[in-house]
């Protein structure tokens, strides 16, 4: 059986270890950083890490819109979001 485009996607992103980040800076500007991915479901939950005090959860803070790159072998997806920061010690230690 052929696969949906959506699992497609998916399988990429599980293979992926690195992607891009885009946050929006105060003059409405994308800051895209590239990122290390720690665990993805399906392509609506990816989960990154990054200091509680940085440049980027301080931007999401204010607007939570993302942009999402991620690439293998010459190819790329381009997805655009909401980031939801995770604060919970339990939920972020799993």
């Amino acid at each position: 059986m052929e696969q949906s485009l959506e699992q497609r996607i998916a399988q990429m992103l599980e293979r992926c270890e690195d992607l891009i980040l885009a946050s929006i800076d105060g003059e409405g500007f994308p800051r895209p950083v590239p990122m290390c991915k720690i665990h993805s479901a399906g392509i609506n939950e990816i989960w990154v890490s990054t200091g509680a005090d940085s440049v980027k959860v301080a931007q999401f803070r204010k607007n939570p819109k993302a942009g999402l790159c991620y690439f293998e072998k010459g190819r790329s997806m381009v997805m655009t979001g909401l980031v939801k920061i995770v604060t919970d010690d339990k939920k972020r230690k799993e």
